[in-house]
């Protein structure tokens, strides 16, 4: 498990491990999407570097299921 303190500020550093298995760089955004088991972490520009419109589309649909099912699953 790796681990991370948030600032008094809020802000909170992304692990160099993370930030290099994710090529995570100073001035990239990411987004936090919450879930019933905490918080998911997701480079926009993972997403936003797609070429294909069609699969932007569908990566967002994958991430709305999967925000679904996890919740169908916390609240039946």
């Amino acid at each position: 498990m790796i681990k991370a303190k948030i600032t008094k500020n809020g802000m909170i550093n992304i692990p160099a491990e993370l930030r290099k298995k994710l090529d995570i760089k100073a001035g990239d955004s990411v987004s936090f999407i919450e879930t019933p088991d905490g918080i998911m972490i997701v480079p926009i520009k993972n997403i936003l570097d797609l070429t294909n419109p069609k699969e932007y589309d569908l990566a967002m649909e994958t991430i709305k299921e999967i925000r679904n099912d996890r919740e169908n699953e916390y609240w039946g």
